[in-house]
């Protein structure tokens, strides 16, 4: 930061210190320039995103409650607005939107242990030769990947609950479902434009992307 004085200029470090502006090496003052300004358009950047997603957030929702206006429906009737996967389309399909609200689970670790501890007895005895194909999906469902879990990994556990006849499946399936909570929501939204080839492609607005 540079503190400007009736007299001279002096700069202040991490420490609070000012430093005369003689001690200041060139490339110290070229980082201090374009590093500040780099933040400055950043924090305008993202402002403009945040209002950009707030527009297409209330752009959604009024494409919806069009729709339920054309077809006669009212917001109080058995119908709620997709809370999964939808994509919206102009009228010659040129553009799309499409949106997913993904929750992030979130697992109790007493719950998860036991769940895992139950079924890893089950894999340790002499499995049935029908639900052998089990063996590799549980291990690999609770494997770490930097010492985390994939959530996904384990939820897949769900879709065998019916083709395990051990009972101590199901119930370790039961454990991980009544330890399970949703604490927040995670909403995105992609944008494509078609192209001369008739292939949509993103509108791609990450850094990493670009």
């Amino acid at each position: 930061m540079i503190k400007l004085t009736p007299t001279k200029k002096l700069w202040v470090n991490e420490r609070g210190h000012t430093i005369p502006d003689n001690k200041i090496t060139r490339a110290e003052k070229v980082a201090e320039r374009n590093v500040s300004k780099a933040i400055e358009k950043a924090e305008k950047l993202q402002q403009q995103m945040v209002q950009f997603k707030r527009w297409l957030e209330q752009a959604c929702t009024d494409v919806y409650n069009a729709w339920l206006e054309q077809h006669k429906i009212k917001k109080g009737q058995d119908f709620k607005q997709p809370k999964g996967n939808y994509t919206l389309y102009n009228y010659n399909r040129a553009f799309k939107i499409q949106f997913s609200l993904n929750d992030l689970a979130v697992f109790d670790s007493i719950a998860l242990e036991t769940a895992k501890a139950m079924l890893m007895e089950m894999l340790d005895e002499n499995i049935k030769s029908d639900a052998e194909f089990i063996i590799d999906i549980v291990k690999d469902a609770f494997s770490t990947s930097k010492g985390n879990l994939d959530v996904k990994k384990i939820q897949s556990l769900y879709r065998y609950e019916n083709k395990v006849k051990d009972p101590r499946y199901k119930t370790a399936m039961q454990i991980l479902r009544e330890g399970t909570s949703y604490p927040q929501s995670t909403e995105y939204f992609r944008l494509f434009k078609r192209n001369d080839k008739g292939k949509y492609e993103p509108i791609v607005l990450q850094f990493s992307a670009l």
